[in-house]
């Protein structure tokens, strides 16, 4: 159960209070724009990388991805969208986090299966 993940990652201090409170509402907005429920068996490791991404990007140590994949990762418009809306609250610049949302995209196509096509 995602819960259980959070509640962990949580006790062993891999993200901070606030994080941990926004979480709900994030993952919440997420289902929503997938149209899937998260789950532990579905969402386990995305939900994993994503509060590592936010702990990261709070922290100015935003993964940094090679310019050619981010531009690739962009031609899948509404989800590098969606991927900047998770992570665009934590950083003044949003440039520091295209590479961050390379990953998140990778979740969200894995997440979606051959379902989504932008």
């Amino acid at each position: 159960m995602l819960s259980k993940r959070i509640e962990l990652m949580y006790a062993s201090q891999q993200m901070d209070s606030q994080t941990y409170e926004q979480l709900p509402s994030l993952l919440e907005d997420i289902e929503q724009k997938l149209g899937v429920k998260l789950e532990d068996d579905n969402a386990g490791a995305f939900v994993t990388h994503l509060i590592k991404a936010i702990q990261r990007t709070k922290e100015g140590r935003a993964i940094v991805e090679d310019p050619t994949v981010i531009e690739l990762t962009k031609e899948k418009r509404k989800l590098f969208d969606w991927g900047m809306d998770c992570l665009r609250p934590y950083t003044s610049d949003p440039q520091t986090i295209e590479g961050e949302v390379v990953y998140l995209v990778a979740y969200f196509e894995m997440i979606l299966g051959e379902e989504f096509t932008c």
